[in-house]
């Protein structure tokens, strides 16, 4: 068993994203012509061009509000190498994330519930939420929330897919992509909680949850502590 998609599913996929982000460029254009103005939005992108390696996204001092994000200082890091201190990519690529999020939220609520339009409108509503579009306008706002949405949004379609149970490989992924999205945004931490509230209200996955979900709350027990330890000192 492998982790490939389906060729025409890959195909709606990728129509999905195409629509969504050319709709957030036509209503939501005007985002690549705004500035860097919040102090979290220089601290990120100074610290990502001011670096050659990553090596830094651990260390404390470039901490945002206290709270390690290493993840999120990745993200930078890696559009810096191609923006440099410019704002409009970061901008942009912070709507493609914006569009990417959207289309992971239909293919779980289609996996949650099996209806085509209910998972349509579910997006749309994401799509054109005020909450998430004010983010466009926000450089950092929109990183943490984007980026960590975009991962929790991954693990839960991993954790829903059939073969989660028995094909270690999506496990594995399943773990890996959960820790980055805790290790996007601290609000991240409840995606053990969103695994179990699934599992214990879809009859089909009643069986066997706690061995399902019990690593997720390790990783997240874990990352919770380096939180609550940074922010106490």
């Amino acid at each position: 068993m492998t982790l490939k998609i389906p060729l025409k599913r890959s195909y709606g996929l990728i129509l999905g994203f195409l629509l969504a982000a050319g709709f957030l460029l036509l209503a939501y254009g005007s985002v690549l012509s705004q500035f860097f103005w919040d102090e979290d939005d220089f601290v990120y992108v100074s610290s990502a061009v001011g670096h050659s390696d990553p090596g830094y996204i651990f260390q404390r001092q470039f901490n945002v509000q206290e709270f390690p994000r290493p993840v999120t200082h990745l993200y930078f890091w890696l559009v810096s190498r191609l923006a440099g201190p410019a704002a409009w990519p970061y901008l942009l690529s912070n709507l493609l994330l914006y569009a990417l999020s959207t289309v992971l939220l239909f293919k779980v609520v289609k996996k949650l519930t099996g209806n085509e339009y209910a998972s349509i409108a579910v997006a749309l509503l994401y799509l054109i939420s005020p909450c998430a579009t004010s983010n466009l306008f926000w450089v950092a706002a929109g990183a943490t929330g984007y980026v960590s949405a975009t991962l929790m949004l991954a693990a839960l379609s991993l954790y829903l897919r059939s073969d989660f149970d028995v094909n270690p490989k999506v496990r594995i992924v399943a773990w890996a992509v959960a820790l980055l999205a805790m290790g996007a945004k601290e609000s991240a931490l409840s995606l053990p909680l969103l695994m179990l509230m699934m599992d214990l209200t879809l009859a089909r996955r009643r069986q066997g949850w706690f061995r399902r979900v019990l690593p997720f709350f390790i990783i997240a027990g874990l990352l919770a502590l380096n939180v609550i330890t940074v922010q106490l000192s």
